[in-house]
């Protein structure tokens, strides 16, 4: 549901939320941390050929969540700095690059104020996978990635697709119903939950306060931060199981089954700064 809440609030709630699900996302069979300690990783295909070569450039990762995706661009020779506002996450994300010798940097911070604190331009910014319904404010979050990039800098968002976020997640059976809205809302929808995303069966229980982004305002929002759209690239898999009606088609990437190839589940933007 939609709910008057202060964007502040919504956001120290998500945060407690995230705290609270770290280590229940760090057991997960979804993440795997042991198999990524064994050198797997979850980067997806499209990402690798998108972003390209990055040995020896400085990366930022931000909403990095525990550095699985931070760590695994440091395996491909990156310099690293994942960027999360949960405490929790961070601290798990040190410990995991201790442990497999990856080097990186970690910081605990909101990344709509990161260059209150965080000054370091890089070759590359990146995020990816359920990042941008978590911010209030979609021209803080674009100038936070261009006063981060270096001249000539790229931008690589790889992000579930808008269109796709309106049908009702809970429909048993083809025709979806349209259930949330694709325009921008200032009030966050308030979902009240039970378990996490990577483990739906735990008892846990979570209030999460989440924005939607349509693709109009996120180019906008890029644009007017000064940078230049290079792509963007609309595909018709997730790599998450959003809706019960999914079928598996690849190593994490799921399908609409009755819809295969009929409308976009996720999207990869690029953008430069000049």
């Amino acid at each position: 549901m939609m709910k008057k809440t202060d964007p502040e609030s919504a956001l120290q709630g998500n945060r407690r939320m995230w705290d609270s699900l770290v280590a229940i996302n760090r057991d997960s069979a979804l993440y795997d941390l042991e198999g990524f300690r064994q050198g797997q990783d979850n980067l997806d295909p499209l990402c690798l050929e998108l972003m390209g070569p990055v040995d020896g450039l400085e990366l930022l990762h931000l909403q990095c969540h525990f550095g699985m995706d931070t760590l695994a661009w440091a395996r491909r020779g990156a310099k690293v700095c994942g960027v999360d506002f949960s405490g929790e996450a961070i601290q798990l994300a040190r410990q995991l690059s201790r442990e497999t010798q990856l080097e990186a940097e970690f910081l605990q911070a909101d990344v709509l104020r990161l260059g209150q604190s965080h000054a370091k331009e890089y070759d590359r910014v990146f995020t990816s996978e359920g990042v941008l319904c978590w911010l209030p404010d979609l021209k803080a979050w674009a100038e936070t990635v261009a006063t981060h990039l270096k001249p000539g800098g790229r931008f690589l968002l790889f992000e579930y697709h808008p269109f796709f976020g309106v049908f009702d997640d809970e429909a048993k059976e083809l025709p979806l119903p349209p259930r949330y809205p694709y325009f921008p809302h200032r009030d966050p929808l308030v979902f009240e939950d039970t378990g996490s995303y990577a483990d739906p069966g735990n008892p846990i229980r979570t209030v999460s306060h989440e924005w939607s982004w349509n693709l109009g305002e996120v180019i906008s929002a890029l644009c007017a931060a000064g940078l230049r759209i290079d792509f963007l690239r609309e595909v018709d898999f997730s790599t998450y199981r959003m809706h019960a009606l999914m079928v598996k088609a690849e190593h994490r990437r799921w399908r609409m089954k009755g819809l295969e190839a009929q409308f976009p589940l996720m999207y990869a933007l690029g953008a430069t700064r000049e």
